[in-house]
């Protein structure tokens, strides 16, 4: 098994570090306490050399217990990145934190906002899918393409999709840009922002680090937005804030790769098949209207 198949393998929880002297002193985001990190993620799972593994600086975590970093692994065929927690003095690290005592699904939507987000289907529809994605990922494409063409056609008026932004910048160059710029589109409307995300994903392969603001103003006008106001708007990061509170959300659900979804809070991930995403939905269906 690949080394980063077996991450994704690995337990959502684990706690570990009374057997390993982590750096207790020194500034958040030291580069002592980093490294430590990295020699202890190296070990725990056995990676060998030839997997590449960077971890961002430490920082402030919604846990008043826990800092946070995210620790990126490429074995050369791809790049993954985790959330992991680590405590304030330094001996503890952990991945994903969830209360025993709640149900999975509720703490799931306990966790989520979709008030406010981009959505389609019905407000009131008995099955809400939940998507998290990445506007460079392709497999993300390919998903949006068969919600879009199978699985809303399929259900009709009775399900809705509500799109979370969660770019994955340590692997794709221009995926936050990306997302900055569908949530300024909404300026113009919901359906311009719709039809922005439509775009992107349909010309994804056209856009490139060099090329993205020119391409995210070109699709962004196509989809009805004005593009002076989706420029600036662009150029100030007026909507990094949001992105970044989606992306935070995600992490804390464990969300570890894209496309993410959860049918009325139950984990659905882009590796199951079409079938059982038509099960999930049929039987989230099913409970709703009892």
């Amino acid at each position: 098994m690949a080394p980063l198949q077996r991450i994704a393998l690995a337990a959502v929880i684990f706690l570990m570090g009374t057997g390993f002297a982590f750096a207790s002193q020194g500034a958040n985001g030291s580069e002592e306490l980093r490294r430590t990190i990295l020699l202890f993620v190296r070990e725990w799972y056995g990676l060998p050399e030839e997997v590449k593994i960077e971890a961002s600086a430490v920082q402030e975590s919604h846990l008043p217990d826990f800092l946070e970093t995210q620790v990126t692994m490429d074995d050369g065929k791809g790049k993954r990145s985790y959330s992991f927690f680590v405590s304030r003095d330094g001996r503890y690290l952990m991945e994903g934190v969830f209360r025993l005592t709640a149900h999975p699904e509720n703490e799931v939507l306990q966790t989520m906002t979709v008030d406010g987000e981009l959505f389609e289907g019905p407000a009131s529809a008995g099955v809400t899918i939940v998507e998290y994605a990445d506007l460079q990922c392709g497999a993300c494409a390919k998903m949006h393409t068969f919600l879009k063409s199978q699985l809303l056609p399929r259900f009709e008026n009775r399900i809705k999709i509500v799109y979370k932004e969660f770019p994955l910048p340590q692997v794709h160059d221009w995926a936050l840009q990306g997302s900055m710029a569908n949530q300024c589109a909404r300026e113009a409307g919901p359906e311009a922002a719709l039809r922005f995300r439509d775009l992107i994903f349909a010309h994804q392969s056209d856009i490139n680090k060099e090329n993205a603001r020119d391409k995210l103003l070109e699709y962004g006008e196509q989809a009805g937005a004005d593009r002076v106001p989706l420029a600036q708007c662009l150029d100030s990061k007026a909507t990094l804030a949001h992105v970044r509170r989606s992306m935070a959300e995600g992490r804390r659900l464990a969300v570890r790769s894209t496309p993410t979804l959860f049918i009325n809070g139950k984990r659905f991930t882009g590796s199951s098949t079409a079938a059982v995403l038509y099960r999930m939905v049929t039987d989230a269906l099913a409970a709703s209207e009892k």
